[in-house]
């Protein structure tokens, strides 16, 4: 087959409904693409766990890929609304429903039951964006095998002959599967039961995490106050959840509550706030799990670009490395393997536990936070110097220079002024995403907008 344009970015596919890959004739063929792969990668039926966020367009895509998956003979494990994590968590735990031995009575095998997991989801992203992330055992798809399904995409779309072709004698099956109440039970054996009765504060973003997350925090004693909690995927990340933590911190002061977390669409992020209004970003965060007793003895913490050099000169101090990737979950998930780190996170929220599973968990980290904090209350004094960074985004149209300018333009900059710059595309939007960093703040100030009116005029 000829190589063709890759279609995925770092975190999947993305893009605004009905635009590119989102429109429903080209959804059917990558379902009928990744079929035709999984077929002839395995050779057989391959159980599929699929799972969708709140979004009012993800039924149309769920709907479209599963007509091909199933006319190639796998079956699909319908999860219906939930969240991304609870998907990476069974594809590396889940076991079928007989757990302790196979049909020839041996003992439990170490693979997992689902041979790939799809999550319809643009995650942060607002309601007019949707998008497909695919999920194996070991994390995201490999390069190569994104390449492969990518080929084989262009070859349908040229050919539909192909593809009948290429079908079995047997369609799949679809099946309804529970996997909250999986994830559920695997979370709370893991957890003491809280008996302060403390008050806590969900954000759920009208996301994902609504229907489950108040579930779990309740079954473990905590009196919940739940916001953005409906089901109205069009207000998906509106005015709420991680990235816009303001009416969280009021409702965590208004109802005395001790803290606040603040998930996205899809769940995957976290951003926590106390009763004194201060946010833990995922750098603060990772801080105080790097005292939990699961890793307090690691020695490789893995971060971004993004983080704080205040987080790098903490681990310092800790003696611990701290190491530094691309922005975004895939480049962490493959540094922490590549360095054999079990904690990692980005300054936006994704926090990352690779004994947990190979994907960030914003309800696991939120657990797991406060099981640090009740364990180890010092961990909280774990206070280090951050650099104050100023962030701006600029659409690609309103973007008057090349990339070449803009990489001189930034290395001027940073001889010049001796701070931290980066200036980079983003991943999931026709955006150029600025992070100005130094020791001052109007500094910072001053040498944003400056880049700003750079790359504008």
């Amino acid at each position: 087959m000829n190589q063709a344009p890759n279609i995925f970015v770092n975190s999947g596919i993305r893009s605004k409904i009905n635009t590119g890959l989102l429109q429903e004739k080209n959804l059917k063929t990558l379902g009928y693409a990744l079929g035709f792969l999984l077929a002839e990668e395995f050779e057989y039926s391959c159980p599929i766990l699929i799972a969708t966020d709140t979004r009012p367009s993800g039924i149309m895509i769920k709907n479209a890929l599963i007509e091909g998956l199933l006319n190639f003979g796998h079956d699909i494990f319908d999860a219906g609304i939930c969240p991304t994590p609870f998907v990476a968590k069974a594809l590396k735990d889940y076991q079928g429903e007989d757990d302790d031995s196979d049909m020839d009575g041996d003992t439990e095998s170490d693979e997992s039951f689902f041979t790939l997991g799809i999550v319809i989801t643009a995650s942060h992203n607002p309601a007019e964006y949707n998008g497909i992330k695919i999920l194996t055992p070991f994390g995201y798809l490999d390069l190569e095998t994104e390449q492969e399904l990518s080929n084989i995409f262009h070859d349908f779309l040229k050919n539909p002959n192909l593809i009948e072709e290429s079908l079995p004698d047997e369609p799949g099956f679809l099946i309804d599967f529970d996997l909250k109440t999986w994830y559920q039970a695997e979370i709370l054996d893991l957890f003491e039961k809280n008996n302060q009765k403390s008050s806590i504060v969900l954000d759920c973003a009208h996301g994902a995490t609504t229907t489950i997350a108040p579930k779990i925090f309740q079954s473990l004693g905590y009196d919940v106050i739940a916001i953005n909690n409906s089901l109205d995927g069009t207000k998906i990340n509106a005015h709420s959840g991680c990235s816009n933590p303001q009416e969280l911190i009021t409702h965590v002061q208004k109802n005395n509550a001790l803290w606040g977390f603040a998930f996205d669409g899809d769940g995957d992020r976290v951003i926590i706030v106390d009763q004194q209004g201060s946010i833990f970003d995922g750098d603060d965060i990772l801080a105080i799990l790097s005292q939990h007793e699961n890793y307090v003895h690691e020695k490789n913490i893995v971060g971004t670009i993004m983080s704080n050099i205040g987080i790098e000169n903490y681990f310092k101090q800790q003696q611990k490395k701290f190491l530094r990737t691309s922005v975004g979950e895939r480049n962490l998930i493959e540094a922490l393997a590549k360095y054999q780190a079990f904690l990692g996170s980005e300054t936006c929220g994704h926090i990352i536990m690779m004994d947990h599973a190979f994907c960030s968990d914003g309800i696991f980290a939120s657990l797991m936070f406060l099981q640090t904090i009740q364990n180890n209350p010092q961990s909280l004094q774990q206070n280090y110097l951050k650099h104050f960074q100023k962030h701006a985004t600029i659409p690609l149209l309103e973007i008057k220079k090349s990339s070449i300018e803009i990489e001189k333009i930034v290395t001027d900059f940073k001889n010049k002024y001796q701070s931290r710059i980066i200036a980079r595309p983003s991943n999931t939007e026709p955006i150029i995403r600025i992070m100005v960093e130094d020791q001052n703040e109007k500094n910072a100030e001053k040498i944003l907008h400056e880049l700003i009116e750079m790359f504008k005029n």
